[in-house]
């Protein structure tokens, strides 16, 4: 049979996973259900007993997204130009959307061959449309993702994802947002300030559309992770709403059939990392940093789970000192976590600090910060230091900053302190 395969962040080191699911035909006919992760290649079935129990830790998370295929279920010859999209989403099922509207699961060792699992309808599969950039190099992008499936309300009943910027001839164009100039003329191939999302359910050899559901947006930036925890199955969509840069991050509600957005004021330079960091089961969102026009109330933050929605772990802070940047450090010696962070203690000022936060009980509590080096000019590059090297597991924690090009600084943190030099060693 084919075999199934999903993405993930590792709870522990926020490594990506793979888990692979695979039916082995035995000597009688049967199948025998092996449980692979990632950098496992070889079998050996008379140790299968133990190699289960070694690896069910590592996937258990995993199994119930994956549908049980029968003996005689079809597989189907692909070539390259039958493929429309591959499933790009974290933690999905790895998959393909074919020209014909089929979804098919595919090997993980083979992509010429792939089991269908069914069809979605025509005029979805036009949204993936190829269009041609106005550069010199008249390079083709597309404006629809195929994220992948997986098994949202963990009934046993698989749905698809899929998300597409519409245009001005879209039935699905909402109304225009402010951020046009309302002196253009708005056309049919104008862009809406919205992308659509369609959550298609798996209903016999087809899926079809169980939720349209819109999201602000003013580019086109997908993205999208499955977690596949408990108590709730999650699913994360990020759109591109910070303007020229930063991303928005939203939680899909599958129960109440809305998208709820979770980095409030945001302005996210880059993708979100997963991990567990309070070994709950449940993995946080880490957002290493925001727009350095720091327009947000919030710079770096962790959202936690909180039952029913995310919510902001870090920093447990309503007011000042504002967030620039941070970044997690888990100590493999000690297991603990803590948080260095990167502050503007007045909002948009010359003066810079850097703080250590350890977690402690369940919620973040400050060890220490010390004052850096002021910068010369609060809107420049400099201004906005940066971390190029952390050295967690050591007992002095080395912790290396650069300013833009022009300058470094290495502070350290040692025996619950932290200590900077007074002044930035220029680049030569």
């Amino acid at each position: 049979m084919m075999a199934a395969a999903a993405s993930a962040e590792s709870s522990v080191t926020g490594l990506a996973v793979q888990p692979v699911l695979s039916w082995h035909r035995t000597k009688r006919g049967g199948r025998l259900l092996a449980i692979i992760t990632h950098g496992i290649v070889n079998w050996n079935f008379m140790n299968l007993a133990k190699s289960l129990t070694v690896q069910l830790l590592a996937t258990v998370a995993f199994m119930g997204q994956f549908p049980m295929r029968s003996a005689a279920a079809d597989i189907r010859a692909i070539k390259p130009g039958d493929i429309v999209a591959r499933a790009s989403g974290v933690g999905s099922m790895r998959g393909v959307l074919l020209r014909d509207g089929t979804i098919c699961i595919t090997d993980h060792k083979s992509t010429g061959r792939c089991e269908p699992l069914g069809k979605i309808p025509d005029d979805i599969v036009a949204k993936f449309k190829p269009y041609q950039t106005t550069s010199p190099d008249r390079s083709t992008y597309y404006r629809a993702t195929f994220y992948g499936i997986f098994d949202l309300a963990g009934d046993g009943t698989l749905e698809a994802f899929i998300d597409y910027w519409p245009d001005g001839s879209d039935a699905d164009c909402p109304a225009w947002s402010d951020w046009y100039d309302e002196e253009q003329p708005r056309g049919k191939d104008d862009l809406c300030d919205e992308v659509t999302l369609l959550v298609l359910r798996r209903s016999g050899r087809s899926f079809n559309v169980s939720m349209k559901l819109h999201a602000p947006t003013q580019g086109y930036f997908p993205g999208a992770w499955f977690l596949s925890e408990l108590p709730v199955r999650k699913a994360i969509f990020s759109t591109r709403c910070g303007g020229s840069s930063g991303l928005c991050l939203f939680y899909l509600d599958f129960k109440r059939g809305a998208l709820d957005e979770i980095t409030d004021d945001c302005a996210l330079v880059d993708y979100p990392t997963f991990m567990d960091i309070d070994n709950d089961g449940n993995s946080e969102i880490y957002l290493n940093e925001r727009g350095r026009d720091r327009i947000a109330r919030r710079g770096a933050s962790i959202l936690r789970w909180a039952g029913d929605k995310y919510r902001i772990w870090w920093p447990n802070w309503q007011s000042l000192p504002y967030v620039m940047s941070a970044r997690l450090l888990k100590a493999k010696a000690d297991n603990l976590t803590e948080i260095v962070a990167i502050l503007d203690p007045k909002r948009e000022s010359a003066e810079r600090e850097l703080g250590v936060w350890k977690l402690t009980g369940g919620d973040w509590s400050l060890v220490d910060k010390t004052r850096l080096p002021d910068v010369e000019d609060p809107n420049r590059d400099i201004a906005f230091p940066d971390f190029s090297k952390l050295n967690g597991d050591a007992a002095d924690k080395r912790i290396a900053l650069t300013y833009g090009n022009d300058a470094h600084l290495v502070c350290h943190f040692r025996d619950n302190e932290v200590t900077c030099p007074a002044h930035l060693s220029r680049a030569k």
